[in-house]
């Protein structure tokens, strides 16, 4: 509190490193999609492989694209709780100063 750094409560810290995970785990996903397009001989490249290699990508982002909306409604909910915990605090204070008469 006496400090005028900005620090995220370490339940959104967790959400935060979950939605990093996840986007590094889409990207080597979507990097292997690549690599396989890259590296596959003409003589392979064949209308199948590239269906093939477009609907895992599709898959690889309708998959992440779920787990994204969970992580949103997880940090929503997070920050709906900490505003919670705000009120009750502040109604607390309030509650001591006014006994105290402060």
């Amino acid at each position: 509190m006496n400090s005028e750094e900005f620090v995220n409560p370490p339940t959104r810290v967790a959400i935060f490193n979950e939605m990093r995970e996840e986007q590094m785990t889409l990207y080597k996903q979507r990097m292997s999609v690549i690599t396989a397009l890259d590296c596959c001989p003409p003589t392979e490249f064949t209308k199948k492989f590239v269906e093939t290699n477009e609907e895992e990508l599709k898959n690889y982002n309708d998959e992440s694209g779920i787990l994204f909306d969970k992580l949103a409604e997880k940090l929503a909910k997070d920050m709906e709780n900490t505003n919670e915990d705000m009120d009750i605090a502040e109604f607390d204070l309030k509650d001591f100063l006014i006994k105290n008469d402060a």
